[in-house]
């Protein structure tokens, strides 16, 4: 099928590697005995990000989505990017939808975004967020946690309730769009990012959903809220919570703090949760 990558990541590789070690993480399946894996083998489906066509009802849906209260040259950039794709398809008329260049150019939009946001987890593992908070840093540091946010099966599978629209042919566009919408927010309501610094005897663990809404309780079908506070576990021992609460930037938790985000991010998980090791994730396993 030429040059094309098979197993897409929907939570980010290099983001993962902060609780390897030589490659492997711990992993518990649906709240089983955690075990040694590959990052290979974790938090991927074939093929995620291909890219499909929209049709016209579908590309009225994406321009609708975008919040008109973003800046003008925000909104007239989601609308090229949307375009873009659509005029990419009309290119492409006589090429079969699965071609390798539909497969792989998804992937490669969300290669390229990875890309962009090494320097703010590279960043934050040196617990340099000042960097991340800069006015001219801040609008891409939302997008970065925003896009680990939109950017799982959790979320595809939640948009995939939405009746009007396939969301495979929608996804890409609606990403960066929810992204921007939501960062925009964050921005306008002035949301305080705080590092939480953890030296106890329990890691932070993460998930196949990395980013959680802390008022949302992910088990319940109807999960809307008004209220957001953003919270991403960076490594075992770092984190940060995007909150509309005043803080300082840097804190550090003690161990029921730990376990509170801990069993968040249980939470908001789909099927797996990962730690560096058996220990870090046996402490949330229900032995009965």
């Amino acid at each position: 099928m030429g040059n094309v990558t098979k197993k897409s990541h929907f939570v980010w590789k290099y983001y993962l590697r902060n609780w390897a070690t030589d490659g492997s993480i711990f992993c518990s399946m649906n709240g089983s005995i955690p075990q040694k894996t590959s990052l290979d083998n974790v938090a991927n489906k074939r093929y995620f990000y291909k890219l499909t066509s929209f049709n016209q009802f579908e590309k009225e849906f994406l321009i609708q989505a975008i919040d008109k209260s973003l800046p003008q040259h925000i909104i007239s950039n989601l609308i090229l990017f949307i375009e873009s794709i659509e005029h990419y398809f009309l290119s492409q008329k006589s090429t079969p939808e699965n071609s390798v260049s539909n497969i792989q150019l998804g992937e490669n939009l969300m290669g390229a975004d990875e890309n962009e946001f090494v320097p703010f987890l590279d960043s934050l593992m040196q617990e340099k967020i000042d960097y991340c908070l800069k006015d001219e840093n801040l609008i891409c540091f939302y997008l970065f946690v925003l896009m680990q946010y939109f950017r799982t099966k959790r979320i595809y599978d939640d948009l995939s309730t939405i009746e009007e629209i396939r969301v495979h042919n929608v996804i890409t566009p609606l990403r960066r769009i929810l992204a921007f919408n939501t960062a925009n927010y964050l921005y306008q309501n002035k949301y305080c990012t705080i590092l939480l610094l953890n030296s106890t005897i329990q890691e932070f663990i993460t998930s196949d959903q990395p980013v959680c809404n802390t008022y949302v309780n992910y088990s319940v079908l109807n999960r809307h809220t008004n209220k957001l506070e953003l919270y991403y576990p960076i490594s075992p021992t770092k984190a940060i919570l995007i909150t509309p609460k005043s803080f300082t930037q840097n804190q550090h938790v003690n161990l029921e703090e730990v376990d509170f985000y801990n069993r968040k991010i249980i939470n908001s998980s789909q099927m797996q949760i990962y730690g560096s090791s058996q220990k870090s994730l046996e402490r949330y396993i229900d032995r009965k």
